[in-house]
């Protein structure tokens, strides 16, 4: 993950079934990932995040994702009506 990113530029999203190699907190839970935010057309759906309901349904499959904790994922709520 960047460093330093706008919170404007990433959607935090946590996986549903964490591998054992997962950051984790000192309780065990497991750690948040900010996913980079990129345009349709140059995102893969793996990597990065894009404003388009195939790639958060694809990301949604396996990680729950942190819509209330950016600035994107606000935006990302109110356009894609979630």
């Amino acid at each position: 993950m960047a460093r330093n990113l706008s919170s404007a530029s990433y959607l935090t999203m946590e996986p549903k079934n964490p591998t054992p190699d997962e950051p984790r907190y000192a309780d065990g839970r497991a750690k948040p990932t900010q996913i980079p935010i990129r345009t349709a057309a140059t995102c893969d759906h793996e990597a990065y995040v894009c404003l388009t309901m195939e790639c958060i349904k694809a990301w949604q499959e396996d990680h729950i994702i942190h819509f209330e904790r950016t600035t994107a994922g606000r935006r990302f709520k109110r356009e894609l009506g979630l």
